[in-house]
């Protein structure tokens, strides 16, 4: 059975992001047919937090950067 989306707004974000779930997240992307891959899916877990935090939606272009900074320093801690 295939899921229900909730209502999305012009820029295909959930009018109501109190009903986000993963499975939501997942359905979400494949219905852009987006494939969410780990890297993808560690980038939205970290956007949901941002927004949870600071109830807006971060704006990507430094969020990205930070992102790969982060990631480029924990890829030499192990």
């Amino acid at each position: 059975m295939k899921l229900q989306l909730p209502e999305r707004d012009g820029d295909g974000y959930l009018v109501d992001s109190s009903v986000w779930t993963s499975e939501i997240a997942h359905a979400m992307a494949q219905a852009d047919d987006v494939e969410l891959d780990v890297t993808k899916w560690q980038q939205i877990l970290k956007a949901r937090e941002y927004y949870e935090e600071h109830a807006v939606v971060p704006p990507f272009a430094s969020f990205l950067n930070t992102w790969a900074q982060t990631r480029k320093r924990c890829s030499k801690c192990g």
